[in-house]
């Protein structure tokens, strides 16, 4: 069963996707919650992708805007994670400006 906290973080994550204000989001889930959490995501009204696992019994599980961001999306799970340009595209696909995404590369630290 997921957590409060984290049912609240989907919630957050997906309205704005949802409205239309953002292409996708990303959350962590551990892999034991993941239905729960993509089931979450549908109920909101998004599309639920489930990426990679960042660590042990970590999972990745993105929310989509719609079919197109979704391909996307599955696109760029297929590359190189180490790569810049997965990096550029997550960060655009996330919805980072450009100046952001450089200083990310450059630092290898998030912005926001």
């Amino acid at each position: 069963m997921i957590s409060d906290y984290l049912k609240g973080y989907i919630d957050a994550l997906c309205y704005p996707i949802y409205r239309g204000a953002r292409k996708a989001g990303c959350v962590e889930v551990p892999v034991d919650q993941v239905d729960e959490a993509t089931d979450r995501i549908r109920r909101i009204g998004c599309i639920a992708v489930v990426g990679r696992e960042v660590q042990p019994g970590i999972v990745e599980v993105w929310a989509v805007r719609n079919h197109s961001v979704r391909l996307e999306l599955e696109d760029l799970l297929a590359q190189d994670a180490a790569s810049p340009e997965y990096h550029e595209a997550v960060g655009r696909l996330l919805g980072y400006s450009e100046d952001h995404i450089r200083i990310f590369l450059e630092t290898q630290r998030p912005t926001v």
